[in-house]
């Protein structure tokens, strides 16, 4: 019974962690794509200009 309980909570802390993994991975390419918009976008008005 004991073991049960262990391995459940060693699941949800490996499932929260992927999560938390995944969200990280997730902002960094959200931060990179943002900044290469920006690089995009400056480079446009570059051009206006």
């Amino acid at each position: 019974m004991y073991s049960i309980f262990v391995i459940l909570v060693v699941e949800d802390r490996l499932q929260c962690g992927i999560i938390i993994l995944a969200y990280r991975i997730n902002r960094h390419k959200i931060e990179c794509y943002n900044s290469y918009v920006k690089q995009k976008s400056a480079k446009i008005q570059e051009v206006k200009e």
